[in-house]
């Protein structure tokens, strides 16, 4: 079992609060993701359940044990960390047994566990080379293979391929879904790579200046923002987020430049609102009650992003690779009212 806990969660260094109460339960066998910017406290978070970084408040458990006060060792977890941190003068096989033979374990049972693992992550002709000898991906993957062998409780890992080039980060991203599905352990990723978030986690924690501004599966924190943060962070592009307000009829959102967006449900008339849609809903419609003017193309392969403005209003549209659009064409478009999601211009949460 590899369940855990957070519990008022709190981190401060001195009078600077950087954790801001994280309450949290991960399910056995669950791959949550902890998804920001640099500095919101993702890592700080992920060391305190490692135990590298005191809890200044609340609780973490770990199958319903509190380990606040326990030694790293004691906490039964592995971790996999940016910078593979290998033993340069040993062997993949050294390194990957290191810590079971300074655990005592037996032989036998230290070169079954480093074959299984070599074997899960092909490492097996390596097994007798230095890190110098190996590709980065390699290296990374007898870094996991270290956490396999411990056959812990839950993995953690530390933004683990922040240092790939983009096409090992995509084969590795692959190789670590398939690990965690195959092994089934409780796994904690911190990363501030969305495709990854939304590619691997099974819940995602969206983290903003030590707060967790929204809990949630891949398609929730997409689909359904809970602040103009999440909307504006997630997504690519992200979701456009303009300031309006709800035309006197309660149906719509009026924004600059004579801009409306339909409403799926009423709302208070008058009400100043952040409308915010993403860039995929903005369908090309030659009856469509919007109009805007291309004021620059993306061309991105399959597709193509359209920025398209109206009196300051920057309106970001996906559309079709073979729609020929150019500067300075006006398009129409429809909006589906679903789609479109209005914010509290004041706290920022989703009305």
């Amino acid at each position: 079992m590899g369940s855990i806990s957070f519990r008022d969660v709190r981190k401060s260094y001195g009078d600077n609060q950087v954790i801001h109460g994280v309450d949290l339960d991960v399910a056995d066998g669950e791959f949550i993701v902890i998804l920001g910017p640099s500095g919101c406290g993702k890592s700080t978070l992920l060391r305190m359940v490692a135990g590298l970084e005191l809890i200044t408040g609340g609780e973490i458990a770990i199958d319903g044990k509190v380990v606040n006060n326990l030694e790293p060792a004691e906490r039964d977890i592995a971790m996999v960390f940016q910078n593979y941190a290998l033993y340069p003068h040993m062997t993949v096989y050294r390194n990957m047994a290191y810590g079971l033979t300074i655990r005592g374990m037996p032989k036998a049972e230290i070169e079954t566990r480093v074959n299984r693992a070599a074997e899960i992550l092909e490492l097996g002709p390596f097994l007798q080379r230095k890190p110098r000898e190996l590709s980065g991906g390699q290296r990374q993957r007898v870094a996991m293979g270290r956490a396999i062998v411990r056959e812990p409780r839950a993995f953690l890992f530390d933004e683990p391929l922040s240092n790939l080039d983009a096409k090992l980060r995509v084969q590795m991203r692959l190789e670590i879904h398939k690990l965690q599905s195959e092994l089934g352990t409780t796994s904690l990723y911190v990363t501030h790579d969305q495709v990854e978030a939304m590619t691997l986690g099974h819940r995602i924690v969206v983290m903003n200046a030590g707060v967790a501004e929204q809990i949630g599966t891949p398609d929730e924190v997409y689909e359904t923002p809970a602040t103009t943060f999440v909307a504006g962070f997630i997504g690519t592009p992200p979701m456009t987020l303009t300031p309006g307000r709800v035309a006197a009829d309660g149906t719509a959102v009026d924004l600059a430049g004579h801009v409306r967006l339909p409403l799926a449900t009423p709302h208070e008339a008058g009400r100043p609102v952040v409308a915010g849609v993403r860039p995929e809903n903005m369908t090309p419609d030659p009856n469509g009650a919007i109009e805007l003017k291309a004021d620059m193309i993306e061309v991105l392969g399959a597709d193509q992003i359209a920025h398209l403005r109206a009196d300051g209003i920057d309106l970001p549209a996906r559309l079709p690779r073979q729609m020929a659009v150019t500067r300075g064409d006006m398009i129409r478009l429809s909006v589906e009212p679903s789609a479109v999601r209005l914010f509290d211009p004041e706290t920022g949460r989703a009305i």
